[in-house]
């Protein structure tokens, strides 16, 4: 697994091209999941995310875009996120 969330993202990015996955799931607990042809699969090469892995990540991609933000304020997260 990719030690900080900027290469984790790079790696699963790389994942979802080459795979012409659509979807990106990650749950606590599970390695990534990811949606090709309509079906979910684990990603293959990654361990189960641990919670404070899976709240970097979160923390990583939202402070992008709003600045400041506390992920204990959700339960659950669904967005999309576009790499340029």
């Amino acid at each position: 697994m990719s030690d900080t969330p900027a290469r984790f993202l790079d790696a699963v990015s790389e994942l979802l091209i080459s795979t012409k996955a659509s979807d990106l799931h990650v749950h606590v607990g599970q390695p990534p999941m990811i949606r090709v042809d309509g079906a979910l699969h684990f990603a293959e090469g990654y361990d189960a995310l641990t919670d404070d892995f899976v709240r970097e990540v979160a923390l990583f991609l939202l402070k992008k875009r709003l600045g400041s933000v506390d992920v204990d304020d959700f339960y659950d997260l669904d967005f999309s996120y576009v790499s340029k």
